[in-house]
């Protein structure tokens, strides 16, 4: 054997590997590789934004309950059917109200202010 290999030991050995000090795969951003389906939903868990997602059930809680459909839909034209059945006009108007009120709190929580 060649004295010049450090690496490959004579006697028989095995050098002993520090687990504590493992470089982790990382993807061309520099990201950590989810090597396994547990850190896959580990990681994802650990991504949610819990504001938000309380923030937009409460928001469509609200928007679709009958005293919203009642006291505001119901004044607008075409919107419901015998103001107790929404039309697509309200249909449409309630997913728009919904998209805006997600991006008003996706907003206000990235600024900090939530």
């Amino acid at each position: 054997m060649s004295d010049n290999n450090e690496d490959i030991e004579d006697d028989g050995t095995v050098e002993e590997i520090d687990f504590d000090n493992i470089e982790e795969e990382l993807d061309e951003d520099g990201n950590r590789k989810p090597d396994s389906f547990i850190s896959i939903i580990a990681d994802f868990l650990g991504n949610l934004n819990i504001k938000l997602i309380i923030v937009l059930f409460l928001s469509y809680i609200f928007i679709m309950s009958d005293l919203f459909l009642d006291k505001v839909l119901s004044k607008v034209d075409n919107c419901t059917k015998h103001r107790d059945q929404l039309t697509p006009k309200g249909t449409f108007i309630n997913g728009l109200l919904l998209v805006m009120l997600y991006m008003s709190a996706d907003l206000l929580i990235k600024s900090g202010v939530v």
